[in-house]
């Protein structure tokens, strides 16, 4: 009886199961929250928190109006940078909820 790898059975329940979307969507927010702590730094990062992606869009709330016009001017950098980080495209476009 030949063993099976552990990742791989792991990774292919998750696909059956539909988690893996739903975990590398919340490690796609996770990275979003620290990028945009990085940008906006100490002052700018607490009126802001990415919330959920939905077919390849980043949510965003923002409490700034500033703040908001700001993430509109840099949105191709927070992207390639998301996607960067993990390794593919998950985010196409970001959309600011005020």
């Amino acid at each position: 009886m030949a063993f099976t790898d552990f990742q791989s059975i792991l990774s292919r329940n998750l696909r059956r199961n539909g988690i893996d979307r739903q975990v590398r969507d919340s490690v796609a927010i996770d990275v979003a929250a620290r990028i945009l702590h990085q940008i906006l730094g100490e002052e700018g990062s607490p009126h802001v928190r990415p919330v959920y992606i939905r077919y390849k869009t980043l949510h965003i709330a923002c409490l700034s109006p500033s703040i908001a016009i700001y993430i509109g001017r840099v949105e191709t950098m927070l992207i390639e940078a998301m996607n960067e980080a993990a390794g593919k495209p998950i985010v196409e476009r970001i959309r600011v909820l005020s």
